[in-house]
């Protein structure tokens, strides 16, 4: 009984994950690798976002690069972290729209790119001051086809003239 009682915690306490191939910008790198993400977020229903990774309480996260090992990134250095699949990147609340605003992001030696900052629709459009100011430091943007999750407090931020976003150099 013994036995089969440790195994089954074993097994219970094992968590299942699944590889999402990520491009990550941090301490002046560009990195790609696979990420591994839970398949159940432990804020939320559903699964585990890279939004979640980065804003969960570990202060590193492995990136397992083909052929270089695994880097661990220290969250702190992340300028962004970019994903193909949207539904990777951040959690949805089911039955809340996002609107799109164009901005322009510039990281610290980098030019400026254009950005659709996700947020959630309010009746008095907020100033994008106030927008940022009451994000998490880590916020989802669309850039084309891919979704970015980016590091709002090491970006400077500016309103765009051009809703077409464009692709970090």
């Amino acid at each position: 009984f013994a036995i089969l009682f440790a195994l089954l915690m074993n097994e219970s306490l094992r968590i299942q994950k699944r590889v999402v191939a990520a491009t990550v910008r941090a301490a002046g790198q560009t990195l790609k690798g696979d990420l591994y993400l839970g398949e159940q977020a432990q804020r939320h229903t559903g699964v585990e976002t890279v939004l979640d990774l980065l804003q969960g309480e570990e202060p590193f996260f492995p990136l397992v690069q083909k052929g270089h090992g695994t880097a661990l990134v220290p969250i702190s250095t992340v300028d962004w972290i970019s994903v193909v699949n949207e539904s990777d990147a951040h959690f949805s609340m089911p039955g809340v729209l996002e609107e799109l605003r164009g901005v322009k992001v510039t990281f610290n030696g980098m030019a400026p790119f254009s950005v659709l900052l996700m947020a959630v629709p309010t009746p008095d459009a907020p100033r994008l001051l106030d927008e940022l100011n009451d994000l998490y430091t880590f916020v989802p943007v669309m850039v084309g086809k891919e979704t970015y999750v980016v590091n709002a407090r090491r970006a400077l931020w500016s309103e765009s003239s051009s809703p077409k976003p464009s692709s970090p150099p």
